[in-house]
């Protein structure tokens, strides 16, 4: 068993760990970064070591043991899912503020301005090609 892989390994996993734990604790507290970019840069650091580990693991000959595989992979996994879940998100535009128990808007009603919306582009289209048919060629 190569030490070295397991150290590496688990170094990746926590700095995985660590970098999205930061990052969940600033939710709370409102003060999410608009571009997290220490904990993109931890997050990838420790993926690149949790693969470099398995690297490592192989080529001291062998198969790479439980504990060099299970926390690599769980950071590569781990680590991976994040980076897409941050991708994802988007920061709301101006200074959101929600109140407890305030009224939420109705999706319905802006279904309604949208469909009211559609049909009546719809009829214009239709009474323009209606009349560009009764026009003489």
């Amino acid at each position: 068993m190569n030490t070295m892989a397991i150290a590496t390994s688990a170094i990746g996993f926590v700095a995985v760990m660590v970098a999205w734990i930061s990052y969940l604790a600033t939710i709370p507290s409102g003060k999410v970064p608009a571009r997290p970019v220490g904990s993109i840069i931890l997050q990838l650091a420790g993926m690149v070591a949790a693969a470099s580990a398995v690297v490592w693991s192989f080529r001291d000959g062998g198969s790479p043991g439980v504990a060099v595989v299970v926390p690599a992979v769980f950071a590569l996994m781990m680590g991976s899912t994040f980076m897409y879940l941050l991708s994802l998100r988007k920061t709301p535009i101006g200074n959101l503020k929600v109140k407890v128990g305030e009224a939420l808007l109705r999706q319905t009603d802006d279904l309604e301005v949208l469909s009211r919306r559609l049909v009546t582009i719809l009829q214009r289209r239709v009474t323009a090609l209606r009349s560009d048919e009764s026009r003489p060629r």
